[in-house]
């Protein structure tokens, strides 16, 4: 979906916005790995608006090197067993 926004009367630059698909948003937030993105990762599981199977299936699609792929596989696995837990 494409949204138009509109400049802003000094700016001359036509504005952009990128909208991540959520599974690659959770993704990124993984990667990067603070607390908050982690929380934030759970939130999104617990309200389903992420499927775990589907995050799990794209780690290897990461461009971040094997360790930290390893790392979000198993701190993923954590959150997605944690979250069908508590649902």
């Amino acid at each position: 979906m494409r949204v138009v926004i509109p400049p802003r009367v000094a700016s001359r630059r036509k504005p952009v916005a990128w909208c991540l698909e959520p599974h690659d948003l959770v993704l990124a937030k993984c990667v990067a790995g603070r607390e908050r993105d982690w929380d934030f990762a759970r939130e999104m599981l617990r309200a389903r608006l992420v499927i775990g199977k589907e995050l799990l299936g794209r780690v290897d699609q990461l461009p971040v090197d094997q360790t930290a792929r390893s790392q979000v596989r198993s701190l993923l696995t954590r959150a997605i067993r944690v979250t069908t837990t508590l649902s």
